[in-house]
């Protein structure tokens, strides 16, 4: 017979992983015109800085009241070894990052500042709710199935781009890099057994491609090169993700139940 206790846990996280999705979704359809109507004049790294941060202060708020930072991930291990499972991301954004260092970026300190900003709050919050929350709430599950969840989930919330004026190629894309991507992010996750080392990644991956780029419109503003190095990543991504989760998965075995 199942602990009542428990069961009631169970579906506080759920509740919260839902919640917290549907902020994220709700949040991202308005951001645009919330941050054209209070800062219209505003650069593209503040408003990304007024759009992530709120999300994220809300978002973290919801976890400390409700209790469910440790479910999360946020009470967990560091470890830093797991971060190379993530392989296929260091290595794209080495590629990416490499010759821009070596023609050099060209962009003052403060300007590469605030995009450290914006990208440590946006990992915070992507990975807070779907290799967090969204992990934490379908713990018990077989890893292959919460591994898929997860990952298309973080996928689809990308395609939220098309309301930002994105080419519809690009974002598809995007979809489909972030769908695999999110296969290599879960078995970091598993591997690190908190949500530390996917945080890591997640910012040394980002940082890699939006610095040389000087920013996220103009990294996917040319659909003919972006959407075939995309494509061909994503290929790789899922190739390197179901290898992964297959070596990770069984040492770990299944999935945890929600922690207390």
């Amino acid at each position: 017979m199942q602990n009542p206790t428990s069961s009631k846990r169970k579906r506080l996280v759920l509740c919260v992983a839902i919640l917290s999705i549907s902020l994220f979704i709700l949040w991202e359809t308005i951001a645009s015109a919330a941050a054209g109507l209070f800062i219209p004049e505003a650069s593209e790294v503040t408003r990304y800085l007024f759009v992530k941060g709120i999300f994220v202060a809300v978002f973290l708020a919801l976890l400390v009241l409700t209790g469910t930072l440790k479910v999360a991930g946020f009470h967990g291990p560091v470890r830093p070894l797991s971060i190379l499972w993530g392989a296929p991301f260091l290595l794209i954004g080495a590629m990416t990052l490499i010759p821009a260092l070596q023609g050099g970026l060209n962009l003052p300190i403060e300007v590469i500042l605030g995009w450290f900003a914006v990208i440590t709050i946006g990992v915070i919050g992507e990975d807070g709710v779907f290799r967090g929350i969204l992990y934490g709430a379908l713990s018990g599950m077989g890893h292959w199935l919460r591994a898929a969840i997860t990952s298309l989930s973080f996928g689809s919330i990308h395609l939220l781009g098309l309301n930002h004026g994105f080419d519809p190629s690009i974002i598809l894309a995007q979809f489909c890099f972030a769908s695999a991507g999110g296969l290599v992010f879960y078995a970091v996750r598993v591997s690190g057994g908190s949500i530390w080392s996917v945080l890591i990644l997640h910012f040394l991956f980002d940082a890699a491609l939006i610095l040389p780029a000087a920013g996220i419109s103009s990294m996917l503003s040319d659909p003919a090169e972006m959407v075939p190095r995309m494509l061909g990543a994503a290929a790789f991504m899922l190739v390197w993700g179901v290898v992964s989760l297959l070596v990770v998965t069984r040492k770990r075995g299944p999935g945890a139940a929600v922690a207390a």
